[in-house]
């Protein structure tokens, strides 16, 4: 047997019958799956005398050699063994037009692959040569079936659709009894679609074949089969490309190719060009050079075809059948029977309309078909479809770094080079205005996946079109989750973002105070939840360094700073409490937002003991600002706070809105509140409270029972008679005891 072995140049030649077979095993990527499942089949004609007779459909370039060189390399261990005769018949047979030049290529295929018998089965063939005309057929099936004994055949053929075209219906019905007759013969063969003559009940090899489709690569095993294309060329630096920042080239090519092996291999030296002119040269040559190869999809179709693929490729999206039925002026009924001939043949593709599935959508099957046929129609030639290349291509970071290096390089060239350079950069240009049209869709859906949690997919898609800063996207993940309030990531995300790298996406840029006033609230709300003071420490930081930085207070500034406040006075830390509070109330009061003001006011009243005087004179003019509906809406935050400091601070004011009314519920909800959970009220405090309560006695009658409560309150707390709870009604008694002393129910 001979096997030739050579580089991986000769994969990239498409040479895949004289490659290493250890190579092809290596880039059996999305095919290892069916070249088990043959292998299976060759094992069952050996272990069980099971005929097999596979049909393996494929489009051109989907690997359908690769995975016949494969196996023919797998089974050679039955051929050494004695068990199995193969004929493995080249790639293109040509000239195969009736059953007697069938048997020949199987007895040239024997010359082929077996050395040893290579001799006299070319004495053979001679004594072939020298017989008579009417004798040959009967000489050549001796031959074979001398070759063969008793061993079980295969036969491993390429493109078998196009050979049985060639011998038509009565040479197809002789191969076909001569398998009847010979049955210890099997075939695996490949063909780019299902033709007439495997599928018209007239025909010979009507329903004789069991098929088997080969489906293009997806994205991952695309990306995984150009890397293993790399590691097999020893090219370290395009695998550690690929392995970093190089997706983004790989998706533009898969977008191209959908996934078709031959043509990722022909794309593969994309990847290794290190300039945006190598790339367009690259592309240019390679579109030409494809060209005619796709040209031959349609050159041999039917006129009514050849319109319609014209006239989809040309659309650039996919068409309704309507659209298309009216465009190239062909009948409804015409034109269903041609686009079921063109899907059977894989030049089209039917897609259900997802808002209707009683309508259809018909797409070019093949990316490079579609652009074939562009060239030859727009104006622009290959211009335009390079731009839209170069937009999948690079990601908008890589595209404005190349805008800048050809932008340099223009003061230092000649004329000729200057125009060379100048196409480059207007491309550059083009390629950034398709990018940024799609740049909010690409947030939208980085943001969806966000919010699915599939982080990781959202920066692959953010890597691959617009930038490969880490900063950028660990930032706008950030700024969704804390959108989205998910706190926990979201802080994950702030500290893997570093602010003083900029950012190049200009509709979603941050200065850093939006950035650190996002990042602080995160830190505080996570402390809230989980009571984690070292978040707090980390907040204040933040914001001073904000402060320092931009001369800017925000709410997070002031709110970090209570929130740490009110941990000392739990803390029994006044003195500490008191230093950190001076500095928020020595700014300008402008500087606090409404909501904490009065959050202020609170710990300010019993850290001073309402004997602060700048802060608490400017709140008290700021109240006179509000409306009287807005100091109610006030007093009523402040009354779910057992703060009785606040309440003393602010009882002028508050008597002079009790006369206005709408305060009778709130009051007494807040001297309850401060009856039943302030701590460390003492007699003084007490007393004030009962004051308060008595001068507002006339104005609202239902602070009676209140002044009742206050009075036992001072009486068994403090003078420790509990003889005074029972001069209080039942109910009050009842409601006094188990709520404001907190006693359990006897």
């Amino acid at each position: 047997m001979v096997e030739n072995k050579q580089s991986i140049n000769t994969v990239l030649s498409f040479g895949a019958k004289s490659v290493n077979p250890k190579i092809l095993e290596q880039l059996l990527t999305g095919r290892a799956v069916a070249a088990d499942f043959m292998e299976d089949k060759v094992n069952a004609i050996i272990q069980h005398h099971n005929n097999q007779f596979w049909l393996i459909i494929g489009q051109r370039g989907m690997g359908k050699t690769h995975l016949l060189s494969v196996l023919h390399s797998r089974i050679q261990r039955y051929v050494k063994e004695n068990k199995l005769v193969v004929a493995y018949f080249a790639e293109e047979e040509y000239g195969v037009d009736n059953f007697f030049d069938f048997l020949l290529r199987i007895l040239n295929s024997f010359i082929k692959w077996y050395d040893q018998e290579k001799a006299e089965l070319q004495k053979e063939l001679q004594t072939l040569q020298n017989t008579s005309s009417a004798n040959q057929l009967a000489y050549l099936e001796k031959i074979i079936k001398k070759f063969i004994g008793e061993k079980p055949l295969l036969i491993l053929t390429e493109n078998f659709g196009d050979i049985l075209g060639h011998m038509g219906n009565e040479e197809q019905g002789r191969l076909r009894s001569w398998l009847y007759e010979n049955d210890k013969v099997s075939i695996i063969a490949t063909s780019q679609s299902i033709s007439d003559d495997f599928d018209k009940e007239d025909r010979p090899f009507y329903g004789f074949f069991t098929t088997y489709y080969l489906k293009n690569l997806s994205f991952d095993e695309s990306y995984y089969f150009l890397l293993s294309l790399a590691e097999l060329d020893k090219d370290e630096a395009l695998i550690e490309h690929l392995k970093t920042k190089g997706k983004s080239q790989v998706r533009a090519i898969y977008d191209l190719v959908k996934g078709n092996h031959r043509l990722l291999v022909t794309f593969y030296h994309f990847l290794k060009a290190d300039t945006l002119a190598k790339v367009s040269e690259n592309f240019i040559k390679t579109i030409n050079d494809l060209k005619p190869y796709y040209e031959t999809y349609i050159r041999y179709l039917p006129p009514q075809q050849q319109k319609i693929l014209r006239y989809i490729a040309l659309a650039r999206k996919p068409q309704k059948g309507t659209e298309i039925s009216k465009s190239c002026f062909i009948e409804q009924k015409s034109l269903s029977k041609q686009m079921s001939e063109l899907s059977r043949k894989n030049l089209v593709d039917i897609i259900t309309d997802p808002s209707d599935k009683r309508n259809k959508f018909y797409d070019i099957s093949e990316p490079l078909l579609r652009i074939s046929i562009e060239v030859g129609e727009h104006r622009e030639g290959i211009t335009t479809l390079f731009i839209d290349f170069l937009a999948h291509y690079y990601n908008i970071e890589q595209l404005l770094k190349r805008n800048n290096k050809f932008s340099e390089l223009l003061d230092t060239c000649n004329e000729k080079e200057q125009k060379d350079i100048l196409y480059e950069i207007q491309a550059i240009h083009q390629a950034l205005d398709i990018k940024k049209e799609k740049l909010e869709k690409i947030i939208i859906t980085v943001f969806e996946l966000v919010t699915n949690g599939d982080y990781d997919k959202a920066k692959e898609i953010y890597f691959t079109t617009v930038s490969e800063n880490k900063n950028e996207i660990n930032t706008l993940i950030a700024l969704h989750l804390h959108q989205l309030e998910k706190y926990e990531d979201a802080l994950t995300y702030f500290r893997e973002t570093h602010t003083e790298e900029s950012f190049l996406i200009s509709p979603h840029a941050l200065n850093d105070t939006d950035f650190y006033k996002r990042f602080t609230h995160t830190l505080i709300k996570l402390s809230e939840k989980y009571k984690q003071p070292e978040l707090i420490e980390e907040a204040i930081e933040l914001t001073h360094k904000i402060h320092e930085n931009n001369g800017i207070i925000t709410d997070e500034y002031v709110f970090s700073r209570l929130l740490k406040g009110a941990d000392l006075i739990v803390a029994k830390k006044n003195d500490e409490a008191k230093l950190l509070i001076s500095k928020i109330i020595n700014l300008d009061f402008e500087d606090y937002s409404h909501r904490y003001k009065f959050i202020i006011l609170e710990i300010v009243s019993y850290l001073w003991n309402n004997e602060e005087e700048k802060f608490t004179t400017e709140y008290l003019n700021y109240l006179d600002t509000l409306s009287a509906d807005q100091r109610t809406e006030l007093y009523k935050n402040l009354s779910g706070r057992p703060f009785y400091y606040t309440l003393f601070t602010l009882s002028d004011k508050i008597e002079k809105d009790i006369k206005e009314g709408h305060l009778n519920e709130i009051l007494s909800n807040w001297i309850i509140n401060i009856l039943m959970n302030s701590s460390d009220i003492v007699v003084s405090d007490l007393k004030l409270l009962i004051a308060f309560i008595q001068r507002n006695l006339s104005t609202i009658p239902e602070l009676t029972i209140l002044e009742s409560y206050a009075h036992t309150y001072l009486e068994v707390i403090f003078n420790k008679n509990e003889a005074a709870l029972y001069e209080l009604p039942k109910e009050q008694r009842i409601f006094f005891e188990q709520k404001i002393l907190k006693r359990e129910k006897k």
